[in-house]
């Protein structure tokens, strides 16, 4: 499973935005891993799943 997650900073419509793309075994734990991996002051704005 990958998903593509997508970061910007909290508050800035108008920031770059951060992309990472995550391999786990399922869904869950790319999902769960996509919202530890949001650093400070960013949120998690979309995520996409890429592959199954």
């Amino acid at each position: 499973m990958i998903l593509r997650a997508t970061y910007r900073p909290t508050g800035d419509t108008s920031a770059e935005t951060r992309v990472l793309d995550i391999e786990q075994p399922t869904y869950d734990e790319a999902w769960d891993y996509a919202r530890e991996q949001t650093a400070g002051g960013e949120q998690l704005i979309h995520v996409q799943r890429i592959e199954d």
